[in-house]
Order: C-alpha cells, then structure tokens, then sequence
C-alpha cells in the first residue's frame, strides 16, 4: 500500500508497539532469486560475484557479517512492501475484533477479505513456497502479544482505549478512508507479482 494512503495507520500500529515477524530466509533464496527471468545485477562484489540482483522491482541483497550470510530484500516498487502492508493490516483487523461495533461489521468482513487476499498473493510469489500454515504461524508470532495485551485489559479500561490512544488512533484513521480507497490500496500493493518482502516498513 501506498505510504501516502497508510502513513497514520503505520504511525499508529507503530505506537502499539507491534512487532513485524517474517520467516528467516532459507539457504539458496538469493541464488533462486537471482535465476528469475528478468533478473538484473545491480551490484557484485569483489570476487565479481552478484550481491544485490532486482527483480520487479524488488532488489535482493546478500552480505556477509561476522562470518555469517545475511540476505536481505527491499521493495522498490513504489506500491509497497507487501508484507509489511499485510502485517499492518493484521494489527487493524485485531483492533476491529477487539473493539467490535455493530457499524464494523461491513468494514471487518472486507478487511478480512484483505488480509486473506494479500496472503494469496504472497504465497503465489514467494520464491521459499512456505505453506499457508508457516505463514499463518507468522501472523500468530505478531497476534500473541497485542491479543494477551488486548485481553488483560478490563472492559472500561478496554472500551477507553478503543476510543482514545493509539488503538483509536488506528481505527479512527482506518474507518474514516472511503472504501473505495483502501480497495484502490490493495489493488496498488498487488499489481506487481514479486517475491515478498518486508522492507521498507513505514
């Protein structure tokens, strides 16, 4: 999704203190990435071996630190990284679950819709072919604490915080784009098939 459309939501899911999880990336990605059609060498190294290769937009990066290989993907496609925007729109159908409303009802089946519609991208995209319960297992690392958090709070407290804070502050900025909006965002964000990444993350 386009910063300018989520810049106040990401601020909020931010302030929640939510943690973005991604799986860590398996041996061989770089070189699996490096073999699709398309792909260009951005930058080698001084073995004249690649080390930053772009496909689609997305320009996948491997170092070595402290003896270790470090790969690293960032999205550079101006739409968005598409797992970051899957992430942040996970901590918004959490704080829609929890403060619940009779007027959400429509908002939380489309933002579900969403969620689950930005899954399929990322499993037809992704170049490790993880299962939909690897990546749901994902998504569950990053529910757990904001869900224990969630029902720790007692209901005034809770009620409070729906309103006011940063939970509010999500769902104030969430409810008040126009569906056709956030239906343009989605669109954006998966117009490009491309191996998905979580940087950069507003």
């Amino acid at each position: 999704m386009r910063a300018s459309g989520l810049a106040l939501l990401a601020a909020g899911c931010l302030s929640l203190g939510t943690a973005w999880a991604q799986p860590t990336p398996r041996e061989g990605l770089f070189e699996t990435f490096a073999r699709q059609p398309g792909a260009r060498i951005v930058q080698t190294g001084p073995d004249g071996q690649p080390v930053a290769v772009e496909v689609n937009g997305v320009v996948m990066t491997r170092m070595v630190q402290g003896g270790r290989t470090i790969v690293a993907g960032v999205d550079r496609t101006g739409r968005g990284a598409v797992l970051c925007s899957w992430m942040m729109l996970n901590v918004v159908q959490m704080a829609l679950e929890a403060c619940h409303s009779d007027d959400d009802i429509v908002l939380r089946q489309e933002t579900a819709a969403s969620v689950q519609r930005m899954l399929d991208f990322i499993m037809a995209n992704d170049l490790e072919r993880r299962s939909r319960a690897e990546w749901e297992a994902v998504l569950e690392q990053q529910r757990r604490p904001m869900r224990d958090q969630l029902s720790s709070t007692d209901p005034t407290r809770l009620a409070n915080a729906c309103r006011t804070g940063p939970v509010g502050d999500v769902l104030r900025n969430y409810r008040s784009m126009p569906p056709a909006e956030r239906q343009r965002m989605v669109d954006d964000l998966l117009s490009i098939p491309r191996h998905p990444v979580l940087n950069p993350c507003l």
